[in-house]
């Protein structure tokens, strides 16, 4: 009898631990995160032997129109981190409708590359549980030249 018990009560606790993981709080936000590099080619970036794009702006355009939706900043190692409010009216079609762009010039990071040219990336999704908060996850499919 104290076998079956203790059977019935890990198996108990196995139920609830992981109901817990695949049922969290549903309290959601969107971030968008990754890096820049300074090349004309971020397809064949060799993160060890690449250099990063430090202190460049990265926009976040949706629509026909390329409407600015939000801006950051990279930090020295190229990284950029940008949190969205779930309820903003295009969280629905982020990943089909809006895309990343560098807008500070090439030339910011490496005198011989484009001057007017830049970098841009459609989105692609991933999906993050961080504790109790699910977070609809987008990085950059691949920066590309833009202009």
């Amino acid at each position: 009898m104290h076998m079956a018990f203790r059977a019935i009560f890990v198996a108990s606790v196995c139920l609830l631990v992981s109901a817990k993981a695949v049922s969290p709080t549903l309290v959601r936000g969107i971030r968008i995160l990754g890096h820049v590099f300074c090349t004309v080619d971020n397809n064949a970036v060799d993160p060890l032997h690449t250099p990063t794009f430090p202190n460049a702006t990265v926009v976040l355009q949706c629509g026909s129109e390329n409407t600015t939706i939000v801006s950051a900043r990279t930090n020295n190692a190229g990284a950029f981190h940008i949190l969205l409010d779930p309820s903003i009216s295009v969280a629905s079609s982020i990943e089909s409708d809006c895309r990343l762009v560098v807008t500070t010039p090439l030339a910011n990071c490496n005198a011989a590359l484009s001057p007017t040219r830049t970098l841009s990336s459609e989105l692609l999704f991933l999906l993050t549980l961080i504790g109790d908060v699910v977070f609809d996850t987008y990085v950059p499919r691949r920066f590309m030249l833009k202009g």
